[in-house]
């Protein structure tokens, strides 16, 4: 491993971890799927704690860089979406099981009337409190 971690710098440790595992995922070092070594390994070979691993790894899982399995790991993305294609018609999530025969169902947990955030009622150049959205059925 190349890698050293810089601590003369301004750039957080944590960041400096992401540029290291994104470049070893754009270099094609680590491929779509490629299982990450565990945070106490990468905390051992970069010579940081676990937690600014951990810290790392949920900022690139949350940019969809990463995904984590509970109990597997941790790993590398696909850069495409994968979908399955029969002929020239793309299937959704949702025909593909009736076409397995998978049974499944639905069921609304909650349902309720906000106000939209500030944020959004200003987006939409509306006052807040006249704005609501229905969050279910």
């Amino acid at each position: 491993m190349n890698f050293e971690i810089n601590r003369d710098i301004k750039i957080p440790v944590y960041l400096q971890i992401t540029d290291y595992i994104t470049s070893k995922i754009r270099e094609g070092i680590w491929q779509p799927h490629y299982k990450l070594p565990s945070e106490d390994e990468l905390a051992k070979q970069l010579g940081v704690a676990r937690g600014t691993v951990r810290q790392a790894l949920s900022e690139l899982a949350t940019e969809g860089i990463l995904y984590r399995l509970h109990g597997k790991g941790t790993f590398v993305a696909s850069d495409q979406i994968e979908t399955k294609a029969v002929g020239s018609k793309f299937l959704t999530f949702l025909e593909e099981l009736v076409e397995k025969g998978v049974t499944f169902s639905t069921e609304v947990l909650e349902k309720e009337i906000q106000s939209a955030p500030k944020a959004v009622a200003s987006y939409l150049h509306l006052p807040q409190e006249t704005l609501s959205l229905n969050l279910g059925v």
